[in-house]
Parts: structure tokens; sequence; C-alpha cells
């Protein structure tokens, strides 16, 4: 017969330890990454799972790398799943480069320098509207936030001949985007 205070010990390891897997962090590969980045640069691969809060494959592929989609392509609930997103994103951000795309100005960058650098600036409103990144940080590559980036990219750009003024308006436009979003920036999960 089982002691009643083995039982509820017992039972108060097992919990215990459901509520620390739970709280592990995703721990994606370089080909992880790197799989977003592609996804990011060719922008028309096909959706796998099904579901009202996916619109892109880098979308999809990050919400599997935190774990939210499982091997049977299940998606969490939309609230858990955009926090497990920030939860790795968090752990991981320095690391979450694109290498290896040749004529792309922000290749070996953060994904968010990469993604204006392919002219895709979904991926950054996606980030800010959507799943509330935190932005702010400076890229191990090149020891700059994404917002000095598009600064820095605007200048170049200016300096350009033709200059490319559809360019340069997406640049300035984000970059204000950016600068306002960084500096009013709160994590969603440090509010709970």
């Amino acid at each position: 017969m089982v002691k009643p205070l083995s039982a509820v010990l017992a039972l108060a390891l097992l919990l215990c330890g459901r509520a620390a897997s739970a709280q592990t962090v995703a721990k994606p590969t370089n080909m992880d990454f790197q799989r977003v980045c592609n996804a990011i640069y060719n922008r028309d691969e096909k959706l796998q799972v099904d579901s009202e809060f996916i619109d892109f494959r880098f979308e999809e592929l990050m919400l599997e790398m935190a774990g939210a989609i499982d091997a049977n392509h299940v998606v969490k609930p939309k609230e858990e799943a955009f926090a497990l997103v920030r939860k790795m994103w968090l752990a991981n951000r320095g690391n979450f480069r694109c290498f290896g795309y040749t004529g792309v100005l922000a290749t070996e960058r953060n994904v968010g320098k990469f993604s204006m650098g392919v002219d895709f600036p979904v991926v950054l409103n996606v980030f800010m509207k959507k799943w509330k990144l935190d932005l702010g940080f400076k890229d191990a590559y090149d020891g700059k936030t994404i917002y000095q980036f598009l600064l820095d990219e605007k200048v170049r750009l200016l300096t350009e001949v033709p200059k490319n003024e559809g360019k340069i308006l997406e640049c300035d436009r984000m970059a204000a985007k950016l600068k306002t979003y960084v500096d009013n920036y709160q994590n969603p999960d440090a509010l709970k």
C-alpha cells in the first residue's frame, strides 16, 4: 500500500517535471535557421499546415522551431504559439543569421536585416505586429541593431546611381517604424 504522503510527493514531482519541460526553450539548429532564410529568400514556398494565423512559410518554420507545431502538423493555440516564438527568439536571436546568399548585401547578418536585404519587409512586420519580438539587440556580426542597419542602408542607397527611390522610401519607412517599435517595446510575456 502506498502511503498518502508518498503519493502526494510523487504527484508533486511529476507535476514539477511537466512544468519544467513546459518551460524549456526550443534549441534550433543552424539548418533550422537556414530553412527560414531560404523561405524568406524564395517567398513562394507552400505552407505545410492549415492555420488561420500563418500566412508565410517562414512563419510556419519559425513556429515549428519554437515547438508550436508538432510532427503531425498540429498548431498550438495562437497566443501559446506566439509566446513560444518569443521565447525561442530571445534565446536564439544572436545566432539567427542567414549565410551564403550571393549578391545579397545582408548575408551573414541577422534574419531581420537579411529580410530587408532581399526586399521582403513583411518579415519585420510579422516580427513586430504579430509576434511582438524584441528587435532592439545588436547583431554579433556587425555590432549594429536592425534599426542602425536600415539607417546605413539608406545612406548607401542614396549614393547609388541611379537612385532607387522606392527602395530608399521603403528603407526610411521601415527604419521609422522600427525605431518607434523598439523605443516602446514591452515583452508581452513579461506583462502577464
